[in-house]
């Protein structure tokens, strides 16, 4: 016999959404604090919850306008009422006011996620701006291991979701949509600059940069880069991936590192992101280095100012436009870029 009785989108005590009917939801009570909980207990309670790896950038705030997930489907808010604790939202010409946790500014996705033989189920809390090409991303960039990256394909309902600019919102994506997420672990490309090395005759001083910038010819994720190992001395500096061709450009990525000298001159290393970063197509991003130690360094000579890498992608290369000590494209330190198309 099948129920009559309504059932309604709600959070749980946990802020998950699950189907409640009326009379479940009745059964919900407030957990009673445990009088007997040790200060340690405490403590360990009021820690933040681990980072999950599918986890966006806080969604933004919701304003009268905004687009909005809710119980009924996807709507446009058209007030508040903090008195009652609801939102006014119209959805498909109709005005409905509903309980302000029925409204919310993601979606959350259940992401069933095969690797090999591993199976993860995870909910990714996605904000409904967010397009198929970022989720994707997100998901790729949180399974990488070392140099590899991994290719993900997303699947609903047997049918593969294309990488799309298409919002969470514009797919109509419901809260608890069961997606399948399938992956590879693949090597990356990788563009060579030099056809060969100094040894020697570089010093470089404390507060000198070095900056490379490239642009493509089609859509790339940036991964990491190579450099040369110091000849004498130790090499510290900070890295920087920032936009445009100048090292004030906004920072995408920055970290701090230190080298001894190498065992010869053909020893590099390999300097990977911690995710891999969108470099669009025809625009100019650079990789520099800031030095905080002086050194004696090799360098790599016969690069050229266009050159072809691997994937079919054309890369541009200049020296930024406000370095303090010389890296130009046919000599100096970046040996090799790292990417996948």
């Amino acid at each position: 016999m099948i129920s009559n009785t309504p059932i309604v989108w709600k959070t749980d005590p946990n802020n998950a959404w699950r189907l409640y009917r009326n009379s479940d939801y009745k059964l919900i009570e407030p957990t009673e604090p445990n009088p007997k909980t040790t200060q340690k207990e405490k403590k360990s309670q009021s820690k933040p919850q681990a980072y999950t790896p599918f986890t966006f950038t806080k969604a933004k705030i919701m304003t009268k306008g905004s687009v909005a997930c809710t119980s009924k489907g996807y709507g446009i808010i058209q007030s508040f009422n903090e008195e009652n604790n609801t939102t006014t939202v119209k959805i498909d010409g109709q005005t409905f006011e509903l309980p302000s946790n029925e409204v919310s500014g993601e979606v959350p996705l259940n992401i069933t996620f095969y690797n090999n033989s591993i199976k993860m189920e995870e909910v990714l809390y996605a904000p409904i701006y967010s397009t198929m090409n970022e989720i994707v991303e997100k998901i790729e960039a949180s399974i990488a291991e070392g140099d590899s990256y991994a290719s993900v394909s997303l699947f609903l309902n047997g049918k593969e979701l294309e990488r799309s600019t298409d919002t969470v919102e514009k797919l109509k994506l419901t809260p608890g949509t069961k997606i399948l997420a399938l992956s590879a672990l693949k090597t990356p490309l990788s563009i060579k600059r030099y056809n060969g090395v100094i040894h020697g005759g570089w010093t470089i001083n404390s507060g000198n940069s070095l900056g490379l910038a490239f642009m493509t010819s089609k859509r790339i994720r940036i991964m990491g880069f190579a450099i040369y190992k110091p000849q004498t001395g130790t090499m510290k500096f900070t890295a920087r991936l920032v936009t445009g061709t100048s090292a004030k450009g906004d920072s995408l990525w920055s970290k701090e590192f230190s080298y001894t000298e190498g065992t010869n001159k053909e020893d590099i290393e390999k300097i990977m992101f911690n995710r891999p970063y969108v470099v669009e197509e025809g625009a100019w991003v650079s990789v520099i280095m800031t030095f905080s130690s002086q050194f004696q360094g090799y360098y790599g000579n016969g690069g050229k100012q266009t050159q072809d890498g691997d994937g079919e992608v054309k890369f541009q290369f200049k020296t930024c436009d406000d370095m303090a000590h010389m890296n130009g494209y046919d000599a100096g330190n970046f040996p090799e870029l790292y990417y996948y198309v």
